[in-house]
């Protein structure tokens, strides 16, 4: 499996959007100026879309680009058309050289900086947005964690002494990374690992039993939520990172191999809600994502065939198809409609009613930006 097929799971329609370069613009691009709502969301409010095209940025195939919570800042890794690196090489490190990580700022004509030149992949951005965490791996396969400073553009490196690092995200405050990583006491197994970014201390997650641990996300500046595996179940559960004991919150349908587990959070921007009371995931057993309650252990299923999406606020998650963009409500039945075509949801914000998407870009190998408002219509 290539770079170019990446995702062929969760983004089925993915498998096209970067092929071999051409002249003319990827089939099926959309025309962004003539980009308007298709629908009005309810029965009884007309909703208009201010759509402002941040421009194009690559497409890697790898991974989806990642945007900063504050909106501002896109995290992408960027594979040249001439390269060729395996997706397995985002487990395993080997022949990632020719994968490099680009920001790049989200407004028109945003100044982009090339933060790691080789072996880069799985940023995440810290709360605050000043701060970018990513893998890099080196030379003889040696594996750091970077953390780059917007401000200074300066990078610290970190030897954890794993052997592997995936899916990394900041706690609150900051000051601690979580991640999936592979020990030499365990090889060929991920497991839940917690980085101190001031003393550089590796603590190992719960359940030394586990076939894998994957996909942290901090819930509170003490608390993990994340996906176990063991004796053939997953579940969603939370670790306190001062403990060693997890609870199981839902049972989920995964997939065997923490690989294939990927799939389950790699089209969704932001998979816990900003209260963090909920969690969504892409069940592909289901082919849609769903909607876990982690104070109730219930679990809600959006629309079959949404397979990527964002949080807007604790109550609003907008999920794409491969046709159209809805909002889901956590008190309504049934989801609004905002608009046609493939958009991918990448970042939401409430306050303002803003969406950053992705859709297929104009060029090959490219993905095109935009920034969505929407506001009540007359």
């Amino acid at each position: 499996m290539t770079t170019r097929i990446a995702l062929v799971t969760m983004l089925p329609a993915l498998t096209g959007w970067s092929c071999a370069p051409a002249a003319k613009p990827a089939p099926g691009a959309p025309d962004l100026s003539q980009v308007k709502p298709q629908w009005q969301p309810s029965s009884s409010t007309h909703v208009q879309l201010d759509v402002q095209p941040l421009g194009a940025i690559p497409n890697g195939g790898l991974q989806l680009p990642v945007v900063s919570p504050d909106g501002q800042w896109l995290a992408c890794v960027e594979v040249t058309a001439q390269e060729r690196v395996e997706m397995d090489s985002l487990f395993t490190g080997r022949e990632l050289g020719p994968a490099s990580l680009v920001v790049r700022e989200l407004r028109r004509n945003g100044k982009t900086l090339r933060v790691c030149p080789s072996g880069a992949c799985w940023p995440a951005w810290s709360p605050d947005s000043v701060r970018l965490a990513f893998v890099m791996y080196g030379q003889a396969g040696r594996c750091e964690l970077g953390v780059y400073e917007l401000s200074t553009g300066q990078t610290r490196f970190t030897a954890t002494g794993l052997r592997t690092m995936a899916m990394l995200t900041f706690s609150p405050s900051g000051r601690q990374v979580a991640l999936a990583g592979e020990s030499a006491a365990k090889p060929g197994s991920m497991r839940l690992f917690v980085v101190d970014l001031d003393t550089a201390k590796l603590h190992p997650g719960p359940d030394a039993a586990a076939d894998w641990q994957v996909w942290p996300q901090w819930v509170s500046d003490r608390a993990v939520v994340f996906l176990n595996r063991r004796k053939d179940k997953s579940h969603l559960a939370r670790w306190g990172v001062d403990g060693e004991n997890q609870d199981l919150l839902c049972e989920v349908n995964a997939p065997a191999s923490a690989a294939e587990g990927f799939q389950m959070f790699a089209g969704l921007g932001t998979p816990l809600s900003p209260d963090g009371r909920r969690l969504a995931y892409y069940d592909m057993l289901y082919d849609g994502i769903v909607i876990a309650d982690l104070i109730s252990g219930k679990s809600r299923a959006l629309a079959e065939g949404t397979r990527a999406g964002c949080w807007l606020n604790g109550q609003v998650f907008a999920a794409a198809t491969e046709k159209e963009l809805l909002l889901f409500a956590q008190d309504a039945t049934e989801p609004a409609r905002l608009m046609r075509g493939l958009w991918l949801p990448r970042w939401g914000q409430g306050q303002t009613s803003e969406l950053i998407l992705c859709t297929r870009g104009q060029q090959a190998w490219t993905l095109d930006v935009l920034r969505v408002r929407a506001t009540p219509g007359k």
